[in-house]
């Protein structure tokens, strides 16, 4: 596996992360297990005030387990509508990577389309990159996107924009707290078109 590849593939679980988080709260249309029963009596369905949000395990009883462990596994399972994939800054600060990172995109959204057959694919171009990365990361992504069908297969290449040194910064150049509300200005909008939300 090469860097470049290693890079994208880490990327999955936050982007999983945020699809999960950006799902509307409706039914799925596949079949799946009965919910389980959730309910307040159980401590395991409880938001805990204890410290770092712990379990009481002082109330759970071995009936808690079932449930908890059932409706873990419904949501595990559940229909995902979107994945939105955010990488590759690192891969441009030795130089312009070229038509290897625009494989190894394209394999990864390959890989998340056969993880997620009927999930929209997004291919988002962040903020870090300076203007000339940011041009070609967003030229290499809406190659890897074209080549998969775009809007017919499901894919789209979404342009996060340059961040403003004025407005402020995180550590390192990452994206601070307003410049994230900015991004999630573009993102949610494009999300609710594609999903129809």
């Amino acid at each position: 596996m090469t860097p470049i590849s290693r890079n994208i593939a880490l990327t999955l679980l936050p982007a999983a992360a945020l699809a999960t988080a950006c799902a509307p709260s409706t039914t799925s249309s596949t079949t799946a297990a009965p919910a389980p029963v959730v309910s307040a009596s159980n401590p395991l369905f409880v938001e805990s005030t204890l410290p770092y949000h712990a379990p009481r395990f002082d109330l759970i009883r071995n009936e808690h387990y079932q449930p908890a462990i059932e409706e873990g596994i419904r949501l595990q399972l559940a229909e995902i509508d979107a994945v939105v994939i955010n990488l590759g800054t690192n891969d441009f600060n030795p130089g312009d990577p070229g038509n290897a990172y625009t494989m190894a995109l394209g394999t990864f959204v390959d890989t998340v389309r056969g993880r997620y057959p009927d999930a929209w694919i997004f291919c988002a171009v962040g903020t870090m990159y300076n203007a000339s990365q940011h041009a070609k990361a967003l030229s290499y992504a809406q190659s890897a996107v074209a080549a998969r069908g775009g809007d017919t297969g499901k894919v789209a290449a979404i342009d996060l924009g340059s961040q403003d040194a004025l407005q402020g910064t995180g550590c390192d150049w990452h994206p601070s707290a307003a410049e994230d509300q900015r991004m999630a200005d573009i993102l949610v909008p494009i999300l609710r078109q594609k999903l129809g939300w």
